[in-house]
């Protein structure tokens, strides 16, 4: 199986306290697999991960407070 690298970076001005529900993690499943995966949160939050649907794709969730926030993904 061949090796891709992704990632995304996030940033946001939280105006007020808010929940976030983010779909960038790669499902893992039997047509795909992890080697090595990465999330930062900037202020540190608590993410939760559940998985969805037939295909399994990954969902996170967290909340912020008011302020500046940075979310990076990589695998």
């Amino acid at each position: 199986m061949k090796t891709i690298h992704v990632g995304s970076r996030l940033q946001y001005d939280v105006q007020s306290p808010s929940t976030f529900l983010l779909n960038v993690s790669v499902a893992l499943n039997d047509h795909q697999s992890t080697i090595d995966e990465s999330i930062t949160v900037e202020p540190f939050y608590k993410v939760e991960q559940c998985a969805i649907g037939s295909l399994q794709n990954r969902l996170l969730r967290l909340s912020a407070d008011p302020g500046p926030l940075t979310i990076e993904y990589r695998a």
